[in-house]
C-alpha cells in the first residue's frame, strides 16, 4: 500500500545546509494537509529574547502545483517581498 497524505497532518524534515540557499532559509521545511489542502511548511528554530525558551516559527504555502518557487505566488504571499517605505 502506498503512503498517503491524510488531512489535518503532515511532516517536517531536517535540510540539509547545503540545501539552504542562505542563512535566512528555513532549517526544516515539510507538507501537510489541511481541510483537504495540501501546503509547504518551513520552519525556522528560534530562541525567546526574554525567556531563553526554543520555539518554531512556521510559515506555509499552498501547494497549487507551483513548486517551492516563492515567484510563483502573487507578492501579497510571498515572504520576501518589501513594501517602499515612504517619508
Amino acid at each position: 500500500m502506498a503512503w498517503e497524505q491524510r488531512d489535518n497532518s503532515g511532516s517536517l524534515h531536517k535540510r540539509p545546509q547545503e540545501e539552504r540557499k542562505s542563512e535566512r532559509s528555513s532549517e526544516y521545511s515539510g507538507s501537510v494537509m489541511i481541510e483537504g489542502k495540501e501546503y509547504w511548511i518551513d520552519a525556522w528554530l528560534k530562541t525567546a529574547q526574554q525567556s531563553g525558551k526554543k520555539f518554531f516559527s512556521l510559515s506555509f504555502k499552498p501547494k497549487d502545483g507551483a513548486g517551492r518557487s516563492s515567484a510563483a505566488f502573487p507578492p501579497a504571499c510571498n515572504r520576501h517581498h518589501r513594501l517602499p517605505l515612504y517619508r
